[in-house]
């Protein structure tokens, strides 16, 4: 009754996890429509039990949302926090880790941020990591997107089951010995013992890898490494897999079969070895997968189930969604799934088996790539065409030589460890190490294999499925992987609509206290980013203090957000004058993002500290554009500058770019800084001038949009660029209060987050975007709860 029917069970759970996690209405019909036609064909018993499965799941879902809803913060208090210490982290001036604190009034597992007075208390931290802690500090929520398609932090982390994170003030070491049943960290000192093991006994190349690649540890692993086998798209070589643990079985049994143990013997034996694997390496999903599918296998076997491959998957599959249903959100948990779903899927047809072995590795590389590209596309906006050709490179050199050689090296440590012969093998397997990053980084020199594709959406994931599943039906009626052209066709199209999408944006980046306004113009016209914003440093850190991984605007939400678009090239970068909230990030922007021509005036190219940050892009990165005070200038057919022969230089402010687009049916007035007496200088030349959206210059200060400019241009929108909570005091709340005395609409980054308006050429789409919404805002003002209407 079971076997071959555990994939079913799987796809129908999956299906109504999805919908009640998400409340898209199309899964709700696809559930619906795959329950009826399993109905029909299923006996009752397999029916009652598909229904009595869904059922519990429906419970335990429902009954795990209302278990805690969490508070913004809980004021400062003391907390005993037992350490995970496996996630101790030292970058710089900050110590993070994950912890579980406790006090007579709340117990939760936490993401602890500590400050790091001095360098000393650098070193301390990083020597030993105690097993527990007193902390005095203030609970919050972490912080959420406040940008369409940004990476949420608060999401991330609830959906680890971390609701908080715990700000410290001060912190002190408790020597505290608990049980192993009262720890909340079970295993986690065991296998922080193991990674200290490491560090003790081998060089530090290839210790950093056995605790990557054995113990799925990869904290030390170096950025410039992990960034370069990302863009070729072998990012997963660096993570334990379902390769990894196959390799882990493969060699066992071929050593237990040499020691003549029995089949019936070796199954016990895995049974007991793949849980503790599975332990030791961290709980990865991934781990999780692979070591549970072979586990149910060997179980299966033992007990005469005769379960298929599909069925353990399945099972497997139904296990990890009961347990924590909003796993199925994790990347991880879908490329692991997915990707062994195929492999295991096309395993069991027919065709597959009756194709040339080089054939088979072709259609694996492809249709793995094909089917990943959905996933890749809505978490990352990109992916690497490495992963077509270079899989079959360092997927041999990884599992015949280098884990083989790791997995040598450490279980032979506790025997040669320091001998000679055991630090000549230390050496050769680093070589070995060696060989294969340096091979990486040529290639990627060599070649840029990276292509932004922009976040599909819901649509576009069906399509692509549908297309994918096509092509395997033509293989399979065809036997020929040529026949599978038309739909790479119609693949690389997909590929392309968010480039080329027909429908335009202009959208307000909120990026704290300061400027930053991208303008996408229908099928792919052209890209425009007005100011880049910029972090504010107050203080100039000491080397020490650096950190290798911290927060920028470039990185974490300009270069992101682009990207999620779909778009590849920035054609104008506009700094519309030289204050550091409007060009801090510019930078590091130009550095990372591929960007043609960098537009200002001579002012702010003569100014100093502007001149100190464009000396860190390479000379001849860009083209760079003068916009002469008197020279009108048209920066595309849709943007131009306001040539109001403004000369006066004493306030810095006033030398902003003013710039008037035409996007839909709306005129939008970008206005930088301004102040009110560029205002009027700017009414002297142009008296006549009216606009649908005003950009509020200089963040709603008081000495802008003065009365009789906001009469004059008459705008139906105002948008307000500005950092919540900032010090300096913006917007102002007299002209909060000018500006509710017009029929206008005000949005404000501080309390909207970021502000789309979308508009097509089309006739049709743009009267359908206009009667949707034309404005979207990230968050409500009130609730301040995420309104992305992308997310998944």
């Amino acid at each position: 009754m079971i076997r071959g029917r555990l994939i079913i069970f799987s796809i129908l759970i999956g299906l109504l996890v999805s919908y009640i996690l998400t409340g898209y209405t199309v899964l709700l019909l696809i559930l619906i429509s795959a329950m009826i036609k399993t109905v029909r064909s299923a006996d009752r018993r397999l029916t009652g039990l598909i229904i009595f499965s869904l059922a519990v799941v429906t419970i335990r879902m429902h009954a795990a949302d209302d278990q805690f809803d969490p508070s913004d913060s809980i004021p400062e208090d003391s907390y005993l926090v037992e350490v995970k210490q496996t996630s101790w982290t030292v970058d710089g001036d900050r110590l993070r880790f994950q912890g579980f604190a406790m006090n007579e009034k709340v117990s939760h597992e936490v993401m602890v941020v500590h400050r790091l007075s001095s360098e000393q208390e650098k070193e301390e931290r990083r020597a030993l990591i105690p097993s527990h802690l007193l902390i005095e500090g203030e609970l919050n929520q972490p912080g959420q997107a406040t940008n369409f398609n940004q990476f949420d932090y608060r999401t991330y982390l609830n959906r680890k089951n971390i609701t908080y994170v715990l700000y410290t003030n001060e912190i002190e070491d408790i020597d505290l010995a608990p049980s192993f049943l009262e720890r909340a960290y079970k295993t986690d000192p065991l296998r922080q013992d193991l990674l200290n093991y490491c560090d003790r006994i081998f060089q530090p190349t290839t210790g950093r890898y056995i605790k990557a690649l054995i113990f799925a540890d990869r904290r030390e692993l170096g950025a410039e490494v992990t960034e370069t086998f990302k863009k070729l798209g072998i990012i997963h070589l660096l993570s334990i897999s379902g390769l990894h643990v196959s390799l882990l079985i493969g060699m066992m049994d071929r050593i237990m079969t040499g020691m003549t143990v029995t089949r019936e013997s070796k199954r016990l034996v895995f049974l007991f070895i793949l849980p503790v694997f599975y332990i030791f390496a961290g709980f990865g999903i991934s781990i999780y997968r692979a070591a549970m599918q072979a586990w149910i296998r060997y179980l299966s076997d033992t007990l005469d189930w005769h379960l298929t491959s599909l069925d353990c998957w399945g099972l497997t599959f139904c296990l990890a969604v009961f347990v924590r249903p909003v796993i199925i959100f994790s990347v991880g948990f879908q490329l692991s799934f997915l990707m062994s779903f195929i492999l295991l899927f096309l395993s069991d047809q027919a065709f597959f088996r009756d194709l040339s072995g080089i054939k088979q590795i072709v259609l694996v590389n492809c249709a793995l790539f094909a089917f990943s590209v959905p996933v890749l596309s809505f978490h990352f906006y990109e992916l690497s065409w490495g992963v077509l050709f270079l899989n079959s490179l360092f997927v041999p050199y990884v599992t015949y030589l280098l884990m083989p050689a790791l997995l040598i090296l450490f279980v032979s440590s506790p025997l040669l460890a320091l001998t000679q012969f055991g630090l000549i093998l230390d050496e050769l397997v680093r070589w070995v190490i060696v060989i294969m990053e340096k091979a990486s980084l040529i290639i990627d020199q060599a070649m840029s294999l990276m292509v932004v594709t922009g976040r599909f959406s819901g649509t576009m994931i069906v399509l692509w499925i549908v297309f994918c599943i096509l092509g395997l039906l033509q293989v399979e009626k065809s036997k020929k992987l040529i026949s599978t052209i038309p739909v790479a066709a119609l693949l690389l199209l997909l590929i392309n609509v968010n480039t080329y999408s027909p429908i335009g944006q202009v959208m307000m980046i909120d990026v704290g206290q300061g400027d930053a306004v991208l303008i996408k113009e229908p099928f792919g016209r052209g890209s425009v980013l007005i100011d880049t914003g910029g972090l504010q440093v107050w203080n100039e850190k000491e080397e020490w203090q650096i950190r290798s991984n911290d927060y920028t605007l470039g990185e974490e939400v300009l270069i992101p957000v682009m990207k999620s678009l779909g778009i590849r090239t920035l054609d104008q970068l506009v700094i519309t004058h030289p204050h550091w909230d409007h060009y801090g990030a510019m930078s590091e922007l130009i550095h990372s993002f591929p960007v043609k021509t960098l537009v200002m005036n001579d002012f702010t190219k003569n100014h100093s500290a502007f001149r100190q940050s464009l000396s860190q892009i390479k000379e001849g990165a860009l083209n760079v554009r003068i916009i002469k005070p008197d020279e009108p200038v048209k920066l595309t057919d849709q943007l131009h500058v306001i040539h109001d022969n403004w000369t006066d230089q004493t306030n810095e402010n006033n030398q902003s770019i003013v710039l008037l687009g035409k996007y839909g049916r709306l005129d939008w007035l970008f206005t930088g800084d301004i102040e009110e007496v560029r205002e009027k200088n700017i009414m002297k030349h142009f008296p006549e001038l009216n606009v649908d959206v005003l950009k509020v210059a200089h963040h709603g200060s008081r000495t802008s949009t003065h009365e009789a400019f906001l009469k004059q241009i008459d705008p139906d929108y105002a948008l307000i660029s500005v950092g919540e909570n900032n010090r300096f005091g913006h917007p102002n709340r007299e002209k909060i209060d000018q500006l509710s005395g017009y029929p206008v609409s005000l949005f404000r980054t501080d309390e909207n987050g970021g502000i789309r308006y979308t508009y097509s050429d089309l006739k049709y789409l743009d009267n359908y975007l206009q009667k949707k919404g034309a404005f979207n805002v990230m968050t409500d003002n009130d609730s301040k709860e995420s309104n992305d209407e992308n997310s998944f």
